[in-house]
């Protein structure tokens, strides 16, 4: 019953579980069962749910399970329920669990596992690894992992009495799932803040009567325009003690932060939208700060506009934009949209509950950082054998 010792792809390091762990290979037959996917003739697809559902590949990958967008009527390589799934093809390694009898495509290979190996504890493992595995593709035109490169994975098992304990797999992944749904609660808490929020701003300022007026009307605002050149000021990627104000651009990734410079062109609290990228994309930046080229600035007088009410009065627009090689927002652009100004006492009243809103998900995040780092550090030890 012991594993193999030619060589394989190692994705665990030597010497990093007990002695009482073995690793197997996922082409060592004893364990597992390994099919390379195959696309069946291109004119059996359909969207009818005509004969076998059909996986092409991580597309159709969800956070577990994948979701089933085509059939075919004549399946090439089959798939069961309870199967691991692993692209293996542009890209390599993502892995999902099969949860119906299917028909894979070339993008995908199937992992399955005998009475000697939990799936879940399989399913983990490549899921911890699934960098790593990547980097086991190659190709110019697109990374692709071969079956043999695929076969040479090796697995760390915990073993007793020479043959792999499958109740110790069970009680890791019990462990491992409990983490797992911590984690996700975490998740779920903030966005369901975050619809609460929407929901009192709807149910407060709109059909309720309020004068309506141009989101960029003058009066409302110390200043309105779109920021600068980063080139033409002095920049550090890090904060330091001469560059400590930060510069933010358009796009929503780490909130559009760029670097930072020595000098604000905003000192005051001000909303910004993206007005390229993810347009329309705001946020409330306090005092101190460099809007880059485009990023549109909005500082609001505070006897006419409160800066939570006016984020999310412009969180609620869609903004349509005109038919351009770049399509991009601009202020013109942002005077033609509308929105309701209720007494400024009712303004406050809203941002009060969004500051108790935000304190909440700073909880919430601070809770779910918790979590993910817990999950992320069960794992590790889980595929150690320190669990």
């Amino acid at each position: 019953m012991n594993s193999q010792k030619s060589e394989g792809a190692r994705i665990t390091k030597e010497n990093n579980f007990p002695d009482s762990w073995q690793e197997v290979k996922l082409g060592d037959k004893i364990y597992f069962e390994i099919t390379m996917g195959q696309s069946p003739p291109g004119d059996t697809y359909n969207t009818e749910k005509k004969g076998v559902p059909f996986f092409q590949g991580k597309a159709e990958f969800g956070k577990k399970y994948p979701s089933v967008k085509k059939w075919t009527t004549k399946p090439s390589k089959f798939s069961k329920s309870g199967d691991i799934l692993m692209s293996v093809r542009a890209p390599v390694g993502s892995v999902n669990m099969s949860n119906i009898n299917c028909c894979i495509g070339r993008g995908l290979a199937s992992i399955r596992g005998n009475n000697y190996v939990e799936k879940d504890f399989i399913y983990y493992f490549l899921k911890l690894n699934e960098i790593k595995i990547e980097k086991l593709g190659s190709g110019s035109t697109f990374k692709a992992i071969t079956s043999k490169q695929l076969l040479s994975i090796k697995i760390p098992l915990p073993f007793l009495n020479n043959k792999p304990d499958l109740k110790e797999q069970e009680r890791i992944v019990k462990i491992l799932e409990k983490a797992e749904k911590v984690k996700e609660r975490g998740k779920k808490a903030e966005e369901l803040l975050d619809e609460y929020l929407k929901s009192v701003f709807n149910d407060m300022f709109y059909d309720r009567g309020f004068e309506e007026v141009s989101l960029g009307k003058e009066e409302l605002y110390e200043e309105v325009f779109a920021g600068g050149d980063v080139q033409k000021v002095n920049f550090s990627k890090t904060k330091n003690e001469k560059f400590k104000f930060p510069i933010f651009t358009n796009g929503e990734k780490n909130k559009g932060l760029y670097g930072y410079t020595d000098k604000p062109r905003v000192i005051k609290p001000s909303i910004t939208i993206s007005a390229r990228g993810t347009i329309g994309y705001s946020e409330l930046r306090e005092g101190g700060f460099y809007p880059a080229i485009r990023l549109i600035v909005l500082t609001p007088k505070k006897n006419t506009l409160n800066l939570h009410f006016l984020k999310y009065n412009i969180s609620t627009i869609y903004f349509k934009l005109d038919g351009t090689s770049i399509p991009q927002l601009t202020i013109p652009m942002i005077k033609r949209y509308k929105m309701p100004l209720p007494p400024l006492l009712l303004q406050q009243k809203f941002s009060k509950i969004v500051e108790q809103v935000e304190r909440m998900k700073e909880n919430v995040k601070k809770t779910r950082c918790n979590s993910e780092e817990l999950f992320n550090s069960l794992m590790q030890k889980a595929f150690r054998g320190e669990l």
